[in-house]
């Protein structure tokens, strides 16, 4: 966690880079601490293995390519990246892992973001496809989750107002785009700390009458929730999924990146992998999330499936 300008800044080890033994580099495989916050790492021993930072989430994967045991190791590791809070480009898993550990950051992030955002929690808590609309023209639906045998239309809206409220327009908005388009079933997320009691009446008068099978509201509290419910996945898993051998850069990254955070040009690989040497730089990077601190899931998931 980290800030510039007074904006909050993301730090994921989401993209990969490779060593290889030859270079002079594979003495990392049998190094027991992390390069960039000098924490122990947990390490796998076998021909193909891993060890991560239980600390600040740093990984890498080392393969003994023949087994033998005579220097032929191809190393991926981690690399250190960067992005604002309401960047566009950071990935949505790593924005998903970084606001379990604060989830009132969701008020920040980009529009755009905050559709897929919503999806991907969707996807993770129900176990559900979701589809994604489009960012424009969407006539009162952004996603449409599809769940069981019926379909559901969302909604999703972004309030940066901590207090802010969610009015009864938007409510009606999504009632009327979900009936001209065939949905019985209707879901309202915001960042909104809560919906107005005419919003709350709109919908409950919704379902009274028959319009709606179901249409659930849910406000920053519940989205805080089912955000920390959803499952996240560590920063290798997300490194090797979404980038190919061809997108690896060179081990030169992450010795740039450590001279930059320390300001010091002089650096060297063979210092950094030493375990008594000290970076000094655990303030600038990311920490992992202590289950005690996220916010406990609800007792009940979002009842789309009900009715």
């Amino acid at each position: 966690m980290s800030s510039e300008h007074g904006r909050h800044v993301v730090l994921s080890y989401h993209t990969p880079v490779v060593l290889h033994a030859y270079d002079g580099l594979g003495c990392l495989r049998d190094s027991k601490t992390c390069v960039y916050c000098r924490h122990t790492l947990q390490v796998q021993k076998t021909y193909f293995g891993r060890a991560e930072c239980t600390c600040c989430g740093w990984w890498y994967d080392y393969i003994d390519n023949d087994g033998c045991n005579d220097g032929n190791t191809a190393v991926i590791a981690g690399s250190l990246q960067r992005y604002p809070i309401d960047s566009e480009c950071i990935p949505v898993e790593v924005l998903q892992s970084e606001l379990t550990k604060v989830p009132s950051l969701v008020r920040h992030i980009n529009p755009k973001r905050m559709e897929d955002l919503v999806a991907a929690i969707l996807r993770g808590v129900l176990s559900c496809e979701v589809v994604h609309l489009g960012y424009t023209r969407d006539g009162g639906i952004d996603l449409v989750l599809l769940h069981s045998d019926t379909p559901v239309a969302v909604q999703v809206k972004r309030r940066r107002a901590e207090e802010a409220v969610e009015g009864v327009s938007g409510v009606r908005e999504l009632l009327g785009a979900s009936l001209l388009s065939g949905y019985h079933k209707a879901l309202f997320v915001t960042t909104a700390a809560r919906f107005s009691r005419d919003a709350i009446s709109a919908a409950d008068r919704a379902k009274a009458i028959g319009l709606l099978h179901s249409f659930e509201l849910v406000d920053y509290e519940k989205l805080a929730h089912y955000l920390c419910e959803a499952p996240t996945r560590p920063a290798w898993e997300i490194a090797l999924d979404r980038n190919t051998p061809q997108e690896w850069r060179h081990s030169n990254g992450i010795v740039r990146e450590l001279q930059e955070l320390t300001g010091n040009n002089d650096l060297r690989f063979e210092d950094i992998i030493e375990s008594d040497f000290d970076v000094g730089i655990k303030d600038k990077l990311p920490q992992q999330c202590n289950p005690a601190d996220c916010v406990q899931p609800p007792a009940s998931r979002p009842s789309v499936h009900s009715g």
